[in-house]
Parts: structure tokens; C-alpha cells; sequence
């Protein structure tokens, strides 16, 4: 997105540069907060090191990467 972000004026000053920046600054960001601190459970931290383990275990092996949104095997 940034690639097509027109710079007319320099870069510090131009229009859609800086609606970007607001964008992420006042929407994206604080998106990405959560409003309390997720609770952790010895399921949630089981379920963790079972995840690292089966991508240490696959790291380089041919059709084993994950997509963003698989869930957790279980």
C-alpha cells in the first residue's frame, strides 16, 4: 500500500502518507491492544508447546507450513 502512496510536497508532508499514518495510528494500532491481558491457562501453555514442537519438528519439510488462519491441531 505504501508503494502507491503518491508524495507530492516530500514525503514528511504528503496527503495520502499521512492519512495512512492516521489510519494506522488512531484504528490499526489500537486494534491490535487488547483491552486486558489474555488469562493463561496450563491448557493454553500445553497447547503452545505442542504447536512449537510440531513446527520444529516440520520446519522445511515440503506441504507442512500453515496458513494464517489453521487452527491449532489438537
Amino acid at each position: 500500500m505504501t508503494s502507491l502512496l503518491p508524495t507530492d510536497g516530500g514525503l514528511r508532508d504528503a496527503t495520502y502518507l499521512q492519512q495512512y499514518r492516521r489510519m494506522v495510528n488512531e484504528y490499526i494500532l489500537p486494534a491490535l491492544t487488547p483491552a486486558s491481558k489474555p488469562a493463561q491457562t496450563a491448557a493454553k501453555t500445553q497447547a503452545l508447546r505442542e504447536e512449537l514442537e510440531k513446527s520444529r519438528q516440520t520446519q522445511g519439510v515440503p506441504g507442512t507450513a500453515t496458513a494464517f488462519n489453521d487452527a491449532p491441531e489438537t
